[in-house]
C-alpha cells in the first residue's frame, strides 16, 4: 500500500484514506507507519475502522496525534443517525482538541443532513453517495443465481442521483 501510495502522489494524489486497527481494536500505529510516511504531506483522512474499533473516542484521539485532517465515520453504528450519540462526542472532541474534522458518513441525504444541522450545528462536514438503485434493462431473469457476492442485487444498478444530491446541498444552504 505505501509503494501504491507513492505511485498515486506521483500521479498527482494529494490525499489518502486509510486506517489499520490491530487485532485488539485499537488504531495500529505500527502498520500505519509506512502509509504515513508515504503520504506524509498530503491530506489524510482516517477510514471508517473507527467505526468497529474498540472505542472510537479514543481512536479519533489517536487519529489526531497520527496528524489525520479527518475522521470519516458513522458514530460507531450501520448509519449515522444511528450513530448520531457518538459523532456528538466526536465533534466535542474536534473543538476542544482543535482535532479531525469529523466527517459524517453512511445514510447520509438531505433528511439526515437536517436532522444533524438541528440536533448538532456543530456538524459542518458529510459523506454521501447520493445514490439511487435504478432498473436494469435485463428481461430474462434468472433468479437464485448471484454472480457476485451474495446477497447483491443483480438486476439493479446503482448511480449517483442528481435530485439526491441537489437536496443535500439545499439541506447545507439552509
Amino acid at each position: 500500500m505505501a509503494a501504491q501510495i507513492g505511485h498515486l502522489r506521483e500521479s498527482g494524489a494529494d490525499g489518502f484514506v486509510i486506517g489499520c486497527l490491530n487485532a485488539e481494536g485499537y488504531l495500529d500505529a505500527y502498520a500505519m507507519e509506512p502509509l504515513l510516511k508515504a503520504a506524509e504531506g498530503t491530506g489524510l483522512t482516517l477510514h471508517r475502522c473507527i467505526d468497529v474499533s474498540r472505542d472510537p473516542c479514543k481512536t479519533y484521539l489517536d487519529a489526531h496525534a497520527l496528524d489525520f485532517d479527518t475522521v470519516l465515520t458513522s458514530g460507531a453504528a450501520g448509519s449515522c443517525l444511528q450513530g448520531m450519540e457518538t459523532i456528538a462526542q466526536l465533534l466535542q472532541l474536534r473543538d476542544v482538541h482543535r482535532g479531525p474534522e469529523v466527517l459524517i458518513g453512511a445514510g447520509v441525504n438531505a433528511a439526515a443532513i437536517t436532522a444533524f444541522r438541528t440536533a448538532l450545528p456543530q456538524a459542518r462536514a458529510f459523506h454521501m453517495s447520493g445514490k439511487m438503485d435504478i432498473e436494469s434493462g435485463m428481461v430474462f431473469r434468472r433468479e437464485g443465481v448471484p454472480m457476485g457476492l451474495p446477497g447483491l442485487d443483480e438486476w439493479h444498478i446503482q448511480q449517483t442521483s442528481e435530485e439526491h444530491v441537489r437536496a443535500a446541498r439545499a439541506a447545507l444552504e439552509e
